[in-house]
């Protein structure tokens, strides 16, 4: 499994890749937060994350409706009432995938992004999205003054130029963006209170 997190008003992210055992988002964020780089890797990560108390679980496939199968990944962005923006994701990654191959998730600037702008998340042909840098370049169009779907959609078709196809959520201060070029992606999007 593969993850990755970023604080948009710290500026710093984290991210694991390879990762079997424990939580990634949870790996990830102890990452971010206590080790001193951005992204770790297979038992490295896994011993790390350990050590810092990130609890060990298994991962049920039993009872997974098929259309979950070839891309599990989970993403959010979050604006809280500071206004900070923050970005996570996690996968299982795509079922019979080549070994050693990491897709875009643990990477950051293309499955996960944010800064003090905006926010954004990305699932999809992994490797299409780490050549378009998506998130990141989604983030780039609300910092230039394109609205956050106007963004997400131009990101997209950018995507589909390259062969690619997957979704983008993207979340800025005056809005929210979802779009997608696959047949379907689950999103929620609205305010906590």
């Amino acid at each position: 499994m593969d993850a990755g997190i970023r604080d948009g008003n710290a500026m710093e992210c984290g991210g694991v890749g390879a990762v079997n055992g424990v939580s990634p988002v949870r790996a990830a964020l102890k990452v971010m937060l206590e080790s001193g780089h951005s992204l770790m890797v297979g038992n490295g990560a896994v011993e790390f994350a350990g050590r810092r108390g990130v609890p060990e679980f298994g991962v049920v496939l039993a009872g997974r409706p098929k259309r979950f199968e070839e891309y599990g990944t989970v993403g959010a962005v979050a604006l809280d009432a500071r206004g900070s923006l923050a970005s996570a994701v996690s996968t299982g990654g795509v079922r019979s995938k080549s070994a050693g191959r990491m897709g875009n998730s643990a990477v950051f600037g293309a499955g996960y992004y944010a800064d003090d702008t905006a926010a954004a998340v990305a699932t999809g042909n992994g490797d299409i999205i780490l050549k378009a840098a998506a998130t990141k370049a989604a983030c780039c169009l609300v910092a230039s003054g394109m609205p956050p779907q106007e963004a997400a959609d131009e990101e997209i078709r950018h995507l589909g130029d390259m062969s690619g196809k997957g979704g983008v959520i993207l979340m800025a201060r005056d809005g929210t963006g979802i779009s997608f070029n696959t047949g379907v992606m689950s999103a929620l999007a609205g305010p906590t209170t």
